[in-house]
C-alpha cells in the first residue's frame, strides 16, 4: 500500500473522504451512471484536497471492484497529485520530498504501462517535476544560511532545467501536431472531437508556457547582473510576448503577460548601497521598470474572470508591482506601505498567510525599513517605521518558506540598529512626556494629508497611520507604568488622549468605551475641569461614527440608543459646558436625519442662549418644526389635527425669525450669509406665503442684508453647483416662492420677470419648473378648508392667470404651459361650474401651444406629443372620453411605443368603463387595435415595465409606473365584476384577489413603497368585503422607514417633490415575449395553490426572481393616507433646506477638538 500522509486517524480520513465526496458529487457535471473515479479525483484536486485525494487513491487501489483500466492509472494520478501539492508547499524541503515521490510514481506507471495512451502525458509530467525541483533548489539558494553553497544549488537546478526543456520541446511539438490534425472548424455535432481538440490545445498552451518558464528559470541560475542572465531574461520575455499575442484574452495570455513583466523587472539593475549606476545603465533599468509596471497595471486594472487562477494571477501581479515600486531607482516606499496595507486589510484567516500575502507583507517590511533610513525624517517617525518593519518581519519568521530566513535577518538587523537609545521609556513621566509630544504632532500630519494630492496623499496617510499606531502604543505604555504616585488628573488625561487617538484610528468602539469611562468615572474633580466632558464628547462622536458606518438596510438601533444615552449623559452631568450644546446639536441632527423632526426640534431648542451655536440652533429648530408641520398635513404619514398643525407652524415661524435675527446680528451686512441662514429665510417665506403675508415674503426674499435673491445669483446658469443655495433646485424654489408672493400681490409685471428668471434657472426649454409650480398651487388650495380664505386664494390665482392669458405679447411656451397646468390643477381642486370653467381655460392654453408649436424657437423639439397627451388628460378629467381617446391615438400612431401615451390611453379606457361603458374595461386590460393605433392596455404595459426592471432599468419612475399598472389590473378586474351578476362577477372578484396575492408573493417588498403597499392592501380588503362581507384580521408588521440623507447645513425641511414631466420625446418600452401577457409569473403559483385570506408569505414565491431584491412580507391591513392632491401620488410641499443641501452626508458635523497636551 502506498502511504504518504499519516496525519489523521483512519476513521477521520474516512469522514473527510465522505465529506469530500458529498462536495464534489454536488457538481452538476458528474451525472454519470457508475462511480466517477477520475472525475472525483479531478474534483478533489481542483479544490486543493491533495491529502484526501491520496487517501482516496489508496482506497480504490485496494478495492477489488475497481475496474482494471482505472487501477492502472493510480500511480499516474498519485504523481499528478503530488506535483500539484508540491507547488503549495512553502519550504523547499517539502517540495523536493513530494517531487521525489511523484517521480517514483511516474517511473512505476511507465514501467508497468509503457504503451498506455497517457504515457506521453506522464513524460510531460516528468519534465514538470524537473522544473519543480529546479524551483525548490533556487529557493534554497536564496536563503542567507545557504550562501556558501548557493552556486552549487543553482548549478543543480540548471541541470534539471535543461533536462526538462528537452522533454517539454518534444511534448510541445507533439501536442501542436495533435491539435492541428483536428483542423480549424468542427461541427457542433462532433462533440467528442471538439473536446479532444480543446484538450490538445490546452496541452499545447501549457507546454509553451512551461518552455518559456525554463528559459526564465535558467536565467535565475546565473549571478544577478551577469550578461548571460540578462540575455536569458530578454529571451524569456520574447517567448512570453509571443504567447501573450496568441492567447491575449485567455488565462495562458494573462500568465505570460505576468511573467514577461517579471523579466523586464529583473533586468533592472539594483545599485549597490550608497552608489549610483552609470547613466546609460540607470536609464535602461528605469525603462525596464516602467515596462514592467505598465504590464502589472494592466493586469491589476483590467477586468479578469472570477476563476481562482485568474485571481491568483492578479494577486501575484500586485506583489510584483510592489517590488517595482520598492526598487531603489523608484524608492516609492510610502506608496508601497499604503497599498500593501490596503491589500492586506482585505485578507483574513488563511488568505493572510498565503504565499502571495507573505510576499506583499515582505515588501511592506522592506518599505518601512527604507523609510526609517531617510535622513530627513523625524527621529520619532524613524523609530515608528523601524518598529513596523520589525513587526512584519517577526510575523514572516513564523512561517516556513521563501521569506523566513531573510525576515529573520531583518529582525536581527533592526534590533541592532535600534540599540539601547530606542528602548521604550521605563517610567510614567518619561512615557507620558513622549506621548504628549506625539499627540501634538497629529494635527500637522493630518494637515499634510488634507493638503497632499495623488501619490503624495498616500505617503502622508501612511505617515499619519504609523504615527497614530505608535502614539496609541506609548499611551498604553504610560498607563501600564503608572503607579500610586501619578496624579489622578494625569491618569484621566492619558485615558482621554488614548480615546481620542483611538477615534482617529477608526477604533470607534474602543474610543467610545474609554471616553465614556473617563466621563463617568473621573479620578479628578469634574467640577474643576472640562476634560471629563471632552472625553464624553469623544465617546459621543465615536458612537455617531459607528452609527454612520452601519450598512444601509441593517438594524442600527443599538448604535442610536448608545448615541442618545451618551448625549443625555453629557447634557445631564455637564449641562453648562460647550460640549453639552454640541451634544444637543448633534443629537438634533441625528433625529432630523432619522425623520423624527419633533424630537430634533426639542434638542435644538435646548441649546443655551449663551452658546456660540445659539443662532444655528434656533434656525435648526425652526426648520425641524416646519418639517414636522409638513409631515402633519392631511394625507401625509404624520397627519395631525388642525390645532396641532397650527402650533407646529407657529413654532417654526417663531424659531426661524429668532434664528434669522440672531444670525444677522453676528454677520456683517457685507459678508456672505451662510447656507443655513438663507435656507431658513426661504422656509420662513413659505410660511408667510401660506398665511397670505405676501408683502413680507417678498421683503424677506429681496431686501438686504443677506438677500436670498442675491445669495442664489450666479453669473452662468449652466454652471450652478449640485448642492447649496446656488443649486438649481434651491434657486428654482426661491423663484417659485417669489412668484407665488407676487401673484398674491397682483404684481403682474414683476411676476412675469420672475417667470423669466425661473425659466432661465431651469435651463433652456425646461418646462418642469412651471408644471411643478402649478401642482404646488393646486395642493395649496386643497389644503385650505372650504370658506372665505379658500375662495379668496382661488380668486387671486384666477385674476392673475386671466390677466396673463389676456396679454397679447410676451406669451412664451413656458408661460402658456404654466397657465394650462395651473388651470388644470385648479379645476381638479374645485367642483361645479367653476371646475368646467378652469378646464376650458386649461384646454385653451394647450390649444394655443399647439397652434404655435411649429413657430421657430417657440417650443422645445418634440414637445407636441406631450401637449397632445395633456389635452387628452384634460378631456378625460372632463368626461369627454372619445375626444380624449382620439388625442391619445393620434400620439400613438406616430409613436406606437411611447409608454406615457400608452398609459394615458389605458387610463382613458378605464375611466370610460367606470362611467357608463363597462365594455371599455376589457380594452383597458387587453388593449385595442381597432383604430389604426396599437393600444397595449394595462396588461401589456405591466409586462413591458417588468421586463425593463429585470433588465436593470429599475429607476424610481419605472418602478412607480409598474406598481400603478399591476394595481390597476386588479382594480379594473374588481370594477368589471361590479358590472356583472352571479357567478361571472364572483369569478372576476376571485381573479382580482388572486392577482394581488400573486403580486405580493413574487414582487420584492423593498421594491414597493409604503404608499403603494397601503393602496394594494386597501384594495385587497375591499375585494374581500365584496366577496365575503368581512376582512380577515391579523397583526400588521411595521413598515420600513424611507431612506433619508443628512443635509450639509443644520436644517430639517423636506426635499422638493419631483415635478411632473411634460414629455418632449416618447418613452419607449420593450415588446413582450409572448401573447400570454396577463398571466406572466402567475401559472406556477396557481398550480401549487394560493390560500384564501391573508397569507404569510415568508418565501420568495414561485415567480421570476428580480435582481438585488428580496421577497415581500405579507400584505398589511393598514391603509396608508391618501395624498392631499388626490392624484394617487404622495406629495409634500417643497422646503428650502433640502433643496439647498441635497448632498448625502453621513459624517457628523464636527469631530472632537484636538486635545492640548499639558506640560509634564
Amino acid at each position: 500500500m502506498y502511504v504518504l500522509f499519516d496525519r489523521v486517524s483512519s476513521s477521520s480520513r474516512v469522514l473527510l473522504i465522505c465529506a469530500a465526496i458529498a462536495i464534489v458529487l454536488a457538481s452538476p457535471s458528474l451525472g454519470v451512471a457508475g462511480p466517477p473515479y477520475m472525475e472525483f479525483i479531478e474534483g478533489l484536486r481542483a479544490r486543493g484536497y491533495y491529502d484526501i485525494t491520496l487517501d482516496y487513491l489508496n482506497q480504490i487501489d485496494e478495492d477489488k471492484s475497481v475496474p482494471q483500466d482505472v487501477k492502472v492509472l493510480i500511480p499516474f494520478e498519485r504523481a499528478t497529485t503530488l506535483v500539484q501539492s508540491a507547488r503549495t508547499k512553502r519550504d523547499y524541503q517539502s517540495q523536493l520530498r513530494e517531487l521525489d515521490l511523484a517521480s517514483a510514481q511516474l517511473d512505476q506507471f511507465l514501467k508497468a504501462s509503457p504503451k498506455h495512451p497517457r504515457a506521453a502525458e506522464a513524460n510531460t509530467e516528468r519534465a514538470r517535476i524537473g522544473i519543480g525541483k529546479a524551483q525548490a533548489l533556487l529557493l534554497e539558494a536564496k536563503s542567507p544560511s545557504k550562501e556558501a553553497i548557493a552556486g552549487d544549488l543553482r548549478q543543480q537546478a540548471r541541470k534539471f532545467i535543461l533536462e526538462s526543456r528537452k522533454q517539454l520541446t518534444e511534448a510541445k511539438d507533439r501536442y501542436e501536431q495533435i491539435w492541428k490534425q483536428f483542423g480549424v472548424s468542427l461541427s457542433a455535432d462532433e462533440r467528442e472531437k471538439r473536446a479532444a481538440r480543446d484538450q490538445a490545445e490546452t496541452q499545447f498552451m501549457s507546454a509553451q508556457l512551461d518552455l518559456a518558464q525554463t528559459t526564465y528559470l535558467e536565467a535565475q541560475t546565473y549571478e544577478e547582473g551577469s550578461k548571460t542572465r540578462n540575455d536569458l531574461l530578454k529571451k524569456a520575455a520574447e517567448e512570453y510576448e509571443a504567447i501573450t499575442e496568441r492567447y491575449r484574452t485567455m488565462i495562458a495570455g494573462l500568465y505570460a503577460k505576468l511573467w514577461r513583466a517579471k523579466c523586464f523587472e529583473e533586468r533592472a539593475v539594483r545599485p549597490e548601497e550608497g552608489k549610483r549606476l552609470p547613466g546609460n545603465i540607470a536609464n535602461e533599468s528605469r525603462d525596464n521598470l516602467r515596462r514592467a509596471e505598465a504590464l502589472y497595471r494592466e493586469l491589476l486594472e483590467n477586468e479578469v474572470s472570477q476563476s481562482a487562477t485568474a485571481q491568483q494571477i492578479q494577486d501575484t501581479a500586485r506583489m510584483f508591482y510592489l517590488i517595482v515600486r520598492n526598487h531603489p531607482l523608484n524608492a516609492d516606499h510610502a506608496i508601497v506601505v499604503q497599498e500593501a496595507s490596503d491589500w492586506l486589510a482585505t485578507r483574513r484567516g488563511a488568505a493572510a498567510t498565503s504565499q502571495t500575502a507573505l510576499g506583499v507583507r515582505w515588501q511592506r517590511a522592506i518599505a518601512y525599513e527604507q523609510l526609517a533610513n531617510d535622513p530627513d525624517l523625524n527621529p520619532n517617525q524613524a523609530t515608528i517605521n523601524l518598529r513596523n518593519a520589525l513587526k512584519d518581519a517577526e510575523f514572516l519568521v513564523a512561517y516556513p518558506g521563501e521569506y523566513r530566513d531573510i525576515a529573520r535577518s531583518m529582525v536581527q538587523r533592526i534590533k541592532a540598529a535600534m540599540g539601547r537609545g530606542s528602548e521604550d521609556p521605563a517610567d510614567f513621566d518619561e512615557a507620558y512626556g513622549l506621548a504628549t509630544g506625539l499627540v501634538q504632532q497629529i494635527d500637522p500630519l493630518q494637515a499634510e494629508v488634507n493638503k497632499a494630492k495623488g501619490d503624495k496623499k498616500k505617503e502622508a496617510k501612511t505617515r499619519l497611520d504609523a504615527h497614530l499606531e505608535e502614539t496609541s502604543r506609548i499611551l498604553k505604555l504610560s498607563l501600564k507604568l503608572a503607579d500610586e504616585s501619578v496624579a489622578p488628573a494625569q491618569l484621566d488625561r492619558t485615558r482621554y488622549l488614548l480615546s481620542y487617538v483611538y477615534f482617529l484610528m477608526g477604533r470607534t468602539y474602543d474610543a467610545a468605551v474609554l471616553g465614556e469611562y473617563v466621563a463617568q468615572h473621573p479620578l479628578s474633580d469634574k467640577t474643576k475641569s472640562d476634560l471629563p466632558a471632552d472625553a464624553g464628547y469623544v465617546a459621543l462622536m465615536a458612537f455617531i461614527t459607528a452609527l454612520n458606518e452601519v450598512p444601509k438596510g441593517q438594524d442600527d438601533s443599538f448604535e442610536m440608543d448608545q448615541t442618545a444615552r451618551v448625549a443625555t449623559m453629557i447634557v445631564t452631568d455637564y449641562p453648562l459646558t460647550q460640549k453639552a450644546d454640541d451634544a444637543r446639536m448633534n443629537l438634533g441632527i441625528l433625529y432630523n436625519r432619522r425623520d423624527e423632526p419633533r424630537k430634533a426640534a426639542e434638542w435644538f431648542e435646548k441649546v443655551a442662549k449663551s452658546s456660540e451655536r445659539y443662532a444655528e440652533a434656533q434656525l435648526a429648530a425652526g426648520q425641524a418644526y416646519w418639517n414636522a408641520y409638513l409631515q402633519a398635513l392631511p394625507g401625509q404619514d404624520g397627519e395631525l389635527t388642525d390645532d396641532l398643525r397650527d402650533e407646529l407652524k407657529k413654532s417654526a415661524q417663531k424659531y426661524l425669525e429668532r434664528g434669522i435675527a440672531e444670525s444677522e446680528k453676528a454677520i456683517p451686512a457685507n459678508n456672505a450669509a451662510p447656507d443655513n441662514l438663507i435656507a431658513g429665510k426661504l422656509s420662513l417665506v413659505q410660511i408667510l406665503n401660506s398665511e397670505g403675508n405676501n408683502r413680507k415674503a417678498v421683503d424677506v426674499l429681496t431686501k438686504d442684508p443677506h438677500s436670498v435673491i442675491r445669495a442664489i445669483a450666479v453669473k452662468d446658469e449652466s454652471k450652478r453647483p449640485k448642492s447649496g443655495v446656488k443649486s438649481q433646485a434651491f434657486a428654482a424654489l426661491t423663484f417659485r416662492q417669489l412668484l407665488r408672493a407676487q401673484i398674491g400681490l397682483q404684481e403682474i409685471d414683476a411676476a412675469i420677470n420672475t417667470m423669466k428668471q425661473l425659466e432661465q434657472t431651469g435651463g433652456e426649454g425646461n418646462t418642469e419648473v412651471f408644471v411643478e409650480l402649478g401642482r404646488q398651487i393646486k395642493e395649496e388650495i386643497e389644503r385650505l378648508p372650504e370658506g372665505e380664505q379658500r375662495q379668496n386664494v382661488l380668486k387671486t390665482f384666477d385674476q392673475f392667470l386671466g390677466k396673463l392669458a389676456d396679454m397679447k405679447q410676451g406669451q412664451s411656451f413656458s408661460s402658456l404651459l404654466w397657465i394650462a397646468e395651473t388651470y388644470f390643477g385648479l379645476a381638479e381642486a374645485v367642483d361645479g361650474q367653476t371646475r368646467e370653467k378652469y378646464f376650458d381655460r386649461s384646454a385653451d392654453a394647450y390649444t394655443s401651444i399647439i397652434e404655435k408649436i411649429n413657430q421657430p424657437k417657440f417650443a422645445p423639439d418634440g414637445s407636441a406629443p406631450g401637449i397632445q397627451l395633456r389635452l387628452a388628460a384634460v378631456q378625460r378629467a372632463r368626461g369627454n372620453y372619445e375626444a380624449a381617446y382620439n388625442y391619445a391615438l393620434e400620439v400613438l400612431r406616430a409613436n406606437p411605443k411611447a409608454l406615457n401615451a400608452q398609459t394615458e390611453a389605458a387610463q382613458i379606457l378605464q375611466a370610460w368603463g367606470e362611467n357608463g361603458s363597462p365594455d371599455k374595461f376589457k380594452l383597458a386590460l387587453m388593449g385595442d387595435s381597432s383604430s389604426g393605433a396599437e393600444v397595449w392596455g394595462w396588461g401589456q404595459i405591466a409586462q413591458r415595465l417588468q421586463r425593463l426592471i429585470e433588465a436593470g432599468r429599475d429607476t424610481p419612475a419605472i418602478i412607480d409606473s409598474y406598481l400603478q399598472a399591476r394595481y390597476t389590473i386588479a382594480e379594473i378586474t374588481r370594477e368589471s365584476a361590479k358590472e356583472q351578476s352571479g357567478d361571472a362577477g364572483k369569478e372576476d372578484l376571485s381573479r382580482a384577489r388572486q392577482q394581488l396575492l400573486i403580486f405580493a408573493a413574487v414582487t420584492p417588498r423593498e421594491m414597493i413603497s409604503d404608499e403603494w403597499w397601503g393602496r394594494y392592501d386597501q384594495l385587497y380588503q375591499d375585494i374581500q368585503r365584496d366577496i365575503a362581507g368581512n376582512v380577515v384580521g391579523f397583526q400588521p408588521e411595521p413598515l420600513a422607514a424611507p431612506e433619508k440623507y443628512e443635509p450639509e447645513v443644520v436644517t430639517t425641511a423636506k426635499p422638493v417633490t419631483p415635478p411632473a414631466v411634460v414629455p418632449t420625446a416618447p418613452t419607449v418600452a420593450p415588446p413582450p415575449t409572448s401573447t400570454n401577457w396577463l398571466l406572466v409569473g402567475v401559472g406556477v403559483l396557481i398550480a401549487v395553490g394560493v390560500t384564501v385570506g391573508f397569507v404569510v408569505m415568508a418565501g420568495s414565491g414561485g415567480g421570476r426572481k428580480h435582481r438585488r431584491y428580496t421577497s415581500a412580507p405579507p400584505l398589511k391591513s393598514r391603509q396608508k393616507a391618501e395624498p392631499a392632491s388626490g392624484s394617487g401620488k404622495k406629495t409634500r410641499s417643497a422646503s428650502a433646506s433640502s433643496s439647498a443641501t441635497a448632498t448625502k452626508k453621513r459624517t457628523v458635523k464636527r469631530r472632537p477638538k484636538p486635545p492640548e497636551a499639558p506640560s509634564k
